[in-house]
């Protein structure tokens, strides 16, 4: 059967509460931009669904804690809403919990064109083109685990339908939810594809991310989807930048001898290249260099490394769109097996590391296995999540590196 075809913006995790940071020293001149990064990458989505007049724009996840954004977050938004109503672009809204929606004492009046889901149950909502009904939405807000089993089955229908928000969870007795494509936020399954569209028989999920990054634990590009639906229910997606501010992870593989004119020029090298990459951004890079355990850096390092990323800092971070160095460290690809073995304080403290995360490498909290109780672990789990494999094995490196260049006695080299 032939549909009609249609277009709309799918967009989440705003987070305009959350400025971008994840650095221990932010420039004056750069400040600003830091703090009103999240506001631009929104505006740069509403811009975009003005530009190329889509159907209706999806809104999921957390979008503002007004307790952390103050009543800014909600004005923005309001003035975005209006943009769109008065092109008549409605607006479909899952929020969080902490959404500026559910305080009857905040006095915003959201524009017509804005439809909230609500908290108590999952709602199915018509869109209509010219009076036709085009495609069916199915929402509910609040947490993730809103969605019951037996909450809400959709009646199966000819017309297109799209799930928001967190991926439901499967319905019993042979029930399904009735949905073609299902717009999802905050990574809700790190198996599935982080970029594109993932399709299991006859449904596809797609999660946008967020429109800007924050910090080096959200590296790389961020945005929202144009989500094309043909006149045969295919399913077209484009990713599109929103972000100004954008964080850059680097690894370097020191050359054998290093030597720091051939590490300086291979540094530069890198910037240029990420500047010629990312034009229209301002980029924040941290450089981490990896030696051979047989040829590790002694603790006269420190200081080279400090005045590498002062010259780094001074070559790329100018003009209109910078790239500000925040660091610049050397890690060890491996600790070298003499050490891990010696009958020194450094032995003690390496073998206690090599312990602890062959006792703790299970999903647990980072904080919870470290014996943190209370508002100490909330706050150190917002840092560190000890369920990634790569977050415990760069932080067990680093941690094992700077025990070698504090405890020994001599110094660390090959």
């Amino acid at each position: 059967m032939s549909h009609e075809a249609f277009e709309f913006l799918q967009l989440a995790d705003l987070r305009l509460e959350q400025p971008c940071g994840g650095m221990t020293e932010i420039p004056e001149s750069l400040r600003e931009l830091l703090l009103d990064a999240p506001y631009r990458a929104a505006t740069n989505a509403v811009d975009l669904a003005l530009e190329h007049g889509v159907e209706f724009v999806l809104l999921s996840g957390q979008t503002a804690d007004l307790h952390r954004a103050g009543p800014r977050a909600a004005l923005f938004l309001e003035q975005q809403f209006e943009r769109l109503a008065e092109k008549q672009i409605p607006v479909y809204w899952a929020a969080g919990p902490r959404d500026p929606v559910w305080d009857d004492a905040l006095d915003v009046r959201w524009p017509r064109n804005v439809r909230v889901f609500p908290r108590t149950h999952a709602e199915t909502l018509t869109f209509e083109r010219h009076g036709s009904p085009l495609a069916r939405l199915v929402g509910r807000s609040g947490e993730a685990s809103a969605w019951h089993l037996n909450d809400h089955v959709i009646t199966e229908s000819h017309l297109f339908t799209i799930g928001l928000g967190l991926l439901p969870p499967a319905q019993p007795d042979g029930k399904r939810w009735d949905v073609d494509y299902w717009s999802l936020h905050g990574n809700y399954d790190p198996t599935l594809p982080d970029e594109g569209p993932h399709q299991v028989p006859n449904v596809w999920f797609h999660d946008c991310g967020s429109p800007q990054g924050r910090s080096f634990a959200e590296p790389g590009t961020h945005g929202c989807t144009l989500v094309m639906i043909g006149e045969d229910r295919a399913v077209r997606t484009r990713p599109w930048t929103t972000d100004s501010v954008r964080y850059l992870d680097e690894t370097v593989t020191c050359p054998p001898q290093l030597e720091r004119k051939a590490i300086e020029a291979l540094l530069r090298k890198r910037a240029e290249a990420a500047r010629e990459q990312h034009p229209t951004a301002t980029l924040f890079a941290r450089w981490t260099l990896t030696a051979d355990a047989d040829h590790l850096p002694n603790a006269a390092w420190e200081t080279m490394l400090t005045e590498l990323a002062a010259q780094l800092r001074r070559d790329f971070g100018g003009g209109s769109h910078p790239l500000w160095t925040t660091e610049v460290r050397v890690l060890p690809q491996t600790i070298p097996a003499a050490l891990l073995e010696q009958e020194s304080l450094v032995g003690d403290y390496l073998r206690a590391l090599h312990d602890f995360e062959a006792s703790h490498g299970e999903k647990r909290n980072w904080a919870e296995a470290s014996g943190l109780l209370g508002s100490t672990a909330a706050q150190l789990t917002e840092y560190l999540d000890w369920n990634q494999p790569d977050n415990r094995r760069r932080t067990l490196q680093e941690a094992a590196w700077l025990g070698v260049r504090l405890l020994s006695t001599e110094e660390v080299v090959g």
